[in-house]
Parts: C-alpha cells; sequence; structure tokens
C-alpha cells in the first residue's frame, strides 16, 4: 500500500521495519503506543469537558441541537490538542 493509502496511511515499509524489532522491543513499543492514546483520549475528553463547562454557549447549542455533536468534537480535536500545552 502506498503512502497516504488508506484509512490510516503509514509510511512505506514501516510495518516491515517494526517487525524487524526483537520481540520483547516490540512488545514495550506497542506498549508504549497504548500508554500515549490513552493519555490523548483522556486529555481530549479532559479538554472538551473543560471547554463546555467554561463556556456555556457551546454546550447550550449542542444540548439545542445535537445534530451538532460531529462538528463539536471535529472542533474540539482541532481547538484543544494535547501537545498544543506542552513547551519545548
Amino acid at each position: 500500500m502506498p503512502s497516504g493509502a488508506g484509512l490510516f496511511p503509514l509510511p512505506i515499509g514501516l510495518i516491515s521495519d517494526l517487525l524487524a524489532i526483537p520481540e520483547p522491543d516490540r512488545q514495550r513499543f506497542a506498549k508504549i503506543g497504548i500508554v500515549i492514546g490513552f493519555e490523548t483520549a483522556v486529555n481530549l475528553n479532559g479538554n472538551a469537558v473543560s471547554v463546555m463547562l467554561d463556556e456555556h454557549d457551546p454546550w447550550r447549542q449542542l444540548v439545542a441541537d445535537p445534530g451538532l455533536a460531529e462538528d463539536s468534537v471535529e472542533e474540539t480535536l482541532r481547538s484543544n490538542w494535547a501537545s498544543r500545552f506542552v513547551t519545548i
């Protein structure tokens, strides 16, 4: 599959490169990936709830029109991504 194709595009050869890593290291990478995914989900959900509690208008709009849920999630992901708050 060329890079950029499919639901989750990966660079060509990434999977084969990961499979070439010794088993114990692959397991560590998988565990790190699970933790990172969990932390990201927790932070994004926490940020979304925080915005809804701090700014009542978006919550009222969402309650009045549940059809806005998809756009609300998309906007939350766009504007409140967790790494935005990290300073290097």
